[in-house]
């Protein structure tokens, strides 16, 4: 096939395209284009060969929703009078929604950083704390390198949220998603606050001082009776009314303090039900199989690019001819000085040679 016909076939119509005429380009010059792609793959085989494996332990857990536990409360309630229910009754969305931003949040990354991990490279054992496995002091850039290495997704038709972690070695990887999982857990039971919760502190607060109050009462009432022994068969009005007095108070104080003890025991039971538990799913165990780097995809994508590649510069040098004469000329330059400086050394190895 000649060139000419080839060149004048894509230089047709100004600068568009004839299909037919790139194949017969890729017919003519398929070795070219053979050459070029294979080198590509290699190169990125090779590249990929020096990224170290990567692998991915995942962790889940189970959406957990508030509600439909609160009959026994309500039917307990129902005999306190002035007991608000609607409190109770109340049911809070799901606490699952938040576990992702929770997990994200600067708090628990600290706790992920700062936390030391024993695993196996090689023969050897380490344990080091995330910081040194990034090689970074600065606490803003290794929580940066932390988010990279994590991921955390929540599955919306199940509500499964689903923790992955990815880094160069397989127990590491299992260990921080599972230490991920106890810091969620030590979130929700010693730092989360809930609306139950709060109200148990009022209640308890409340408690304490109608328990002071009453033991006040109790007090005053048992002065006066032991001051005036003959109280119950006393003439003395004002005595009466003032015994009367004393002891209606010890009555109504002792009333609310009995409220206060039976809300401040319903208060504690909604505040531990309203304590998002952790259910898991599946713990994080250490994966057998490496997630990255796909040597046989990165293979392939450098074997198109390098085609695609060759297929370009091909046609950008048949739409060229002056750059296509200056290439070849130099390509034979090059291969001239190749051959000469080849026959060169071999003259000189020769005369080496023969002087010895």
């Amino acid at each position: 096939m000649k060139e000419n016909e080839i060149q004048s076939a894509i230089l047709a119509d100004g600068r568009s395209l004839d299909l037919r005429a790139i194949e017969r380009l890729c017919m003519a010059r398929w070795r070219f284009i053979l050459t070029i792609s294979f080198l590509c793959a290699l190169t990125a085989g090779a590249v990929s060969f020096l990224i170290p494996n990567r692998y991915t332990a995942t962790a889940s857990i189970l959406p957990t929703v508030n509600g439909g536990g609160s009959s026994g409360l309500l039917s307990l309630a129902e005999n306190i009078p002035g007991l608000d229910l609607s409190t109770i009754a109340s049911a809070e969305k799901s606490p699952s929604l938040l576990y992702p931003e929770i997990l994200s949040s600067r708090l628990v990354a600290q706790e992920v950083l700062g936390r030391s991990y024993t695993y196996k490279t090689g023969d050897k054992w380490e344990t080091q704390n995330l910081y040194r496995y990034f090689g970074i002091d600065n606490t803003d850039k290794a929580i940066r390198a932390l988010g990279k290495l994590v991921n955390f997704s929540t599955y919306r038709k199940t509500g499964v949220l689903t923790i992955n972690v990815t880094t160069t070695n397989p127990q590491l990887s299992a260990q921080i998603a599972n230490y991920y999982l106890e810091c969620l857990d030590n979130f929700n039971q010693n730092q989360r606050k809930t609306s139950a919760g709060q109200n148990r502190r009022f209640i308890e607060k409340r408690l304490l001082e109608a328990k002071a109050q009453l033991s006040e009462a109790e007090e005053n009432l048992k002065d006066l009776r032991r001051r005036n022994m003959n109280y119950y068969n006393t003439t003395d009005p004002e005595l009466a009314m003032l015994n009367n007095q004393l002891q209606r108070e010890v009555e109504v104080k002792s009333q609310v303090y009995l409220t206060l003890c039976q809300q401040y025991e319903l208060a504690s039971i909604q505040e531990k039900k309203e304590i998002p538990v952790i259910q898991i799913l599946d713990s994080a165990q250490p994966p057998t199989i490496k997630s990255g780097p796909s040597r046989t995809k990165t293979m392939i994508i450098g074997l198109l690019l390098g085609a695609v590649g060759a297929l370009a510069f091909l046609i950008i040098e048949e739409r060229h001819p002056k750059l296509k004469q200056h290439l070849r000329m130099d390509f034979r330059i090059r291969r001239l000085n190749i051959v000469r400086k080849g026959s060169e050394d071999s003259i000189i190895k020769r005369e080496h040679v023969k002087q010895y």
